[in-house]
């Protein structure tokens, strides 16, 4: 099972040998011209400008989203002061309405009223 030169016939020569180990480039580092190279070097710069485009659109989006986000900063911190503000103000009406006077007590203030005012009939004269 050779192939040519005593190698293996599985193995495929490198593009540009001739199978022996000899080159059949032209001499000068120069290589075969192949016609479609130019059409491919052109699609890739295409497409590196759309890859340039999308990075430079993104680029633009993250600018706007940390400038949105310092914004969020900036509202969070006023909700912050607002709503210390408020829990003061709720811990000094808790304070008032604790010191109102309850249900059973404003009963007993109706009750003695209404018996001074009834001891008050009988006292007068």
């Amino acid at each position: 099972m050779s192939g040519r030169g005593g190698q293996p016939s599985n193995i495929i020569g490198f593009p540009g040998t001739d199978g022996r180990g000899g080159s059949s480039f032209p001499p000068g580092g120069g290589g075969p011209y192949d016609p479609s190279m130019e059409a491919r070097v052109a699609a890739l710069e295409a497409s590196l400008g759309r890859i340039e485009l999308g990075i430079n659109t993104s680029a633009q989006l993250l600018a706007g989203v940390q400038k949105d986000l310092g914004d969020v900063k900036k509202d969070v911190s006023d909700v912050r002061k607002e709503l210390t503000e408020q829990g003061k103000a709720f811990s000094r009406l808790d304070g008032r309405v604790g010191a109102l006077p309850t249900t059973l007590q404003m009963i007993g203030f109706v009750l003695a009223v209404l018996a001074l005012a009834g001891l008050g009939r009988y006292l007068a004269p």
